[in-house]
């Protein structure tokens, strides 16, 4: 929290005085001097207060009902909600995947309590299992006002026979009363796990090319005159191997009748 401080037609000393409490609050001093210039810092103040969040994000607008949603692929937008209005979006989701959702209001006004801001999602191609959240604010009020949810990983089963993937439709409702009635919206949209082909959907055919179906070639093709010198040098090794094994077994039988005729 910041601690702004304005002076109004003060002397020096009680100027310093503000200065050092705006200093020590992370806030900010103004010197007024007449009525006009005292409302004007104060309306920066009070806009400022209620306006610390800054939304970012694609501009998008949700439509009146899920067949006219717009698709939003994994990422951030901004939006405007009313009082009492739903707006909906539609995620594609595959199978294995589950859908993070968010959405949150920065009220840029006073508002009556209670407030509500609620998140619905429905399964693709079903409307009787649903993820919903809602947080709301029952007394004294907030800057800002969020809420959202995480989809269980959608299952194969959840779309028509075949399918590769379906279109998650996500409902935000507003229950804000406040003075400008229409207030912006921040939405967050994520796309957690892997995806799968399971559950008894074909595994799609790989595709080949012509490179894949011509005969492989080595890196490295040999000649038949390197094959040659490979059976060669072989045969030249075995060749010595043996005769080094014949000069051993000679040499023994020689020693051995040597110690015989001593004894």
């Amino acid at each position: 929290m910041a601690i702004d401080t304005l002076g109004f037609q003060v002397d020096s000393t009680a100027e310093e005085q503000l200065r050092c409490i705006a200093r020590a609050g992370g806030g900010r001093y103004g010197a007024v001097d007449d009525a006009e210039d005292l409302a004007r810092e104060l309306q920066d103040a009070f806009q400022r207060s209620w306006a610390p969040y800054a939304l970012t994000g694609i501009e998008t607008k949700g439509a009146a009902s899920c067949a006219q949603a717009p698709l939003l692929p994994p990422g951030q937008y901004t939006d405007r909600i009313s009082f009492r209005e739903e707006r909906w979006y539609k995620v594609a989701l595959r199978p294995g995947q589950a859908l993070r959702f968010s959405a949150s209001v920065s009220v840029q006004s006073e508002y009556e309590t209670p407030a509500v801001l609620r998140v619905t999602a429905y399964k693709p191609e079903r409307r009787t299992s649903i993820w919903e959240h809602e947080v709301s604010v029952t007394q004294d009020w907030s800057h800002l006002i969020s809420t959202g949810l995480q989809s269980d990983p959608l299952a194969a089963g959840s779309l028509p026979h075949g399918a590769r993937q379906g279109h998650a439709c996500v409902k935000v409702t507003g229950r804000i009363n406040s003075v400008k009635e229409t207030e912006p919206m921040e939405l967050a949209v994520a796309l957690v796990g892997r995806t799968r082909i399971d559950d008894g959907l074909p595994t799609p055919p790989p595709t080949t090319s012509a490179t894949e179906n011509a005969p492989s070639k080595s890196p490295h093709p040999r000649s038949a005159e390197s094959d040659a010198t490979i059976s060669v040098s072989f045969g030249v090794w075995l060749w010595a191997v043996a005769g080094g094994l014949f000069l051993g077994v000679l040499a023994r039988l020689f020693l051995n009748r040597r110690m015989r005729r001593r004894l």
